[in-house]
């Protein structure tokens, strides 16, 4: 972020605190740094985020937040795998991917910030701070054939673990948006990477928790929370999505896909509605009527049925 002090060391502390506060002394002292170095960090997290203020030699934190803990989603998950919160990433699925040598099958990366967040064709996915869930997780495969379709299966995963918290009405958009209602909530970028004779699948994820203004997609959204930070948790929604994500992925690396292609049908934003797909054989205009068994949409074009794998939606 250009600072000496990572912005974490100093929010934690004021998160935790009661009152949401702490006396600049204190600070320096607990985390052994120096007063021009705290002062640095916090006009420079302010200019983004506005959060803090210093009044009377003491740090006051405006509003409670949602922090990850990764020691705490950690515990909550089941199999093979590493957690890492980080405090800024340009985009979780790049770091994975730049590091794919030391990445495991499981390893889950998040961020509180992602600055330069990747959708599909070029689209924009810049986190807010605490508002939102920015992660990849990776998983190995066999072979290409075996992911063939995943988008759809991840989809599900993602709509399984947000209804799992009792919210209605998830929604998936052929082939990787998440839905509530009639509003973007969420995306998913999936990007492979060789590992020898198999494939690392690398599944990014990005969930908007809470309300946030200062957020910057390329698309009208809405959050999971509408209220209040402590109406919801993180962790225990990171938890469930990484869980959630690695059944569907033993799921596909088992080539048992028919109950994850029911669960889309069932949730399909798409189906039944006039849609233009562009593919690179130019735009295909029909009535969208669910997906095949590889995860392409089918296409009621008037005067045939087609199955399209790859396009974008116009």
């Amino acid at each position: 972020m250009g600072y000496p002090v990572g912005y974490l060391a100093i929010i934690k502390p004021l998160n935790s605190s009661k009152n949401l506060s702490y006396k600049i002394k204190d600070l320096c002292e607990e985390l052994n740094i120096k007063k021009d170095d705290v002062l640095f960090a916090v006009k420079e997290f302010n200019e983004l985020f506005n959060l803090v203020e210093e009044k009377e030699e003491t740090l006051i934190l405006k509003r409670k937040l949602d922090l990850l803990d990764q020691d705490l989603i950690f515990k909550q998950i089941v199999g093979a795998g590493r957690v890492l919160v980080l405090e800024s990433v340009d985009s979780t699925n790049t770091y994975m991917l730049k590091n794919t040598a030391n990445v495991i099958s499981g390893d889950t990366l998040f961020s509180e910030i992602q600055t330069a967040g990747r959708g599909r064709r070029g689209g924009k996915w810049i986190s807010g701070f605490a508002r939102q869930l920015t992660f990849s997780t990776s998983y190995l495969f066999d072979n290409v054939v075996k992911i063939q379709g995943l988008s759809i299966g991840i989809g599900v995963a993602v709509a399984n673990a947000i209804e799992s918290f009792g919210i209605k009405g998830i929604k998936i958009k052929w082939p990787n948006d998440i839905y509530i209602n009639d509003c973007k909530v969420g995306g998913i970028l999936i990007e492979v990477a060789t590992d020898g004779s198999k494939v690392k699948a690398v599944l990014g994820v990005g969930l908007n928790v809470y309300t946030d203004n200062l957020a910057v997609t390329d698309k009208r959204y809405c959050a999971l929370a509408e209220g209040p930070t402590d109406t919801f948790n993180r962790n225990l929604l990171a938890a469930a999505l990484i869980n959630s994500i690695k059944d569907v992925c033993l799921s596909f690396l088992n080539n048992d896909r028919e109950k994850i292609l029911k669960e889309f049908n069932q949730r399909d934003y798409l189906k039944g509605k006039q849609i233009s797909i562009q593919t690179e054989q130019g735009v295909v205009h029909g009535v969208a009527d669910g997906i095949d068994s590889t995860g392409a949409i089918i296409l009621n074009t008037g005067e045939s049925i087609c199955s399209v794998n790859v396009g974008h939606i116009l």
